[in-house]
């Protein structure tokens, strides 16, 4: 299988199983996966970027959580989706702003929990909890991030530390009730870093949206990820705002925050304010609207606004 970024690069490629899994001394452990794979870290990190509500990831998803890496990972879920879980050993992979936790060898892992699951989804409440010990390349890290906006440049930046180890942790918490959804995490990235105190960084986000006409988020049970948005009606010719055959409209706003400070170094603290609108023309085609409103500690502020037009046909 293949999935492609949003930036028309290879985001992950791998090899599984259509049935079966994997078994020791015949005790099956579940499915597994080999190849170039995205670490199970993150609600919105697993959620494939053509389906998150906002055209980039929040600031601590893309300052902390890796991206695709060469591993292996065994996964599966439970009886009708009301959990599911990950664990992979994952060496080196891409270093690229998707993937700053680039590591030498890593072993991550994710869990989550569906305790509310009603009509086909339109109801349900999500939670999720993930980790990571990782050795960093070269005996280095450095965590940075751009506000949300991949042609922006970095605006809080660590620079290189010398580390030993890194462990991360992330919590996650969804829910939808027919039209509206709302998900948030938090993630803390400790670094063993004696010479610069052993820094503590940590990074949140909360974000809300709504379809004016009538969808609902889907969700995929199977892994506990938000699936691509299927708008009730197809667009047709002619005004996209009237309500039959406009297609799926969407609204949706995000605060977002990460803080690069901390022991001896002073990366900087930054906060984006980030608002949506989403024309959903059919299931394989979108154009999305984001304004962000970036503030930096004590460094003025940045108004971006970016327009994109995304196709996917699988």
């Amino acid at each position: 299988a293949f999935d492609f970024g949003a930036d028309w690069g290879v985001d992950s490629a791998w090899i599984e199983g259509s049935k079966g899994g994997l078994e020791v001394w015949g005790h099956y452990l579940g499915k597994l996966r080999l190849g170039f794979i995205s670490e199970p870290v993150s609600l919105e990190r697993q959620t494939s970027g053509y389906n998150t509500s906002f055209l980039e990831r929040s600031l601590p998803v893309q300052t902390f959580s890796p991206g695709s890496n060469i591993g292996a990972m065994v996964h599966d879920s439970g009886r009708r989706g009301w959990f599911t879980w990950a664990v992979g050993l994952f060496s080196v992979g891409k270093s690229t702003d998707q993937n700053a936790s680039t590591s030498q060898l890593s072993l991550t892992g994710r869990v989550t929990w569906r305790p509310v699951y009603r009509d086909e989804g339109r109801t349900l409440f999500h939670v999720g909890l993930s980790a990571s010990s990782r050795s960093p390349t070269g005996g280095n890290i450095q965590y940075r991030s751009r506000p949300e906006a991949r042609y922006v440049g970095h605006l809080v930046d660590t620079g290189q530390i010398s580390a030993g180890r890194v462990r991360l942790l992330g919590a996650e918490l969804a829910a939808v009730k027919g039209p509206l959804w709302a998900t948030a995490e938090h993630i803390l990235t400790d670094v063993s870093a004696e010479g610069a105190g052993d820094p503590l960084f940590h990074g949140s986000y909360i974000q809300v949206g709504w379809f004016l006409t009538g969808e609902s988020r889907p969700y995929r049970a199977n892994s506990g990820t938000f699936d691509r948005v299927r708008p009730l009606t197809k667009y047709a010719n002619g005004s996209p705002f009237r309500r039959r055959h406009s297609g799926a409209w969407e609204v949706a706003g995000r605060i977002s925050r990460v803080d690069l400070d901390d022991g001896l170094i002073e990366g900087g603290e930054l906060r984006d304010l980030g608002i949506a609108l989403n024309w959903y023309v059919n299931a394989t085609a979108r154009i999305g609207l984001n304004y962000i409103h970036a503030q930096p500690e004590d460094r003025g502020s940045a108004n971006i606004v970016v327009l994109r037009l995304q196709y996917n046909p699988w």
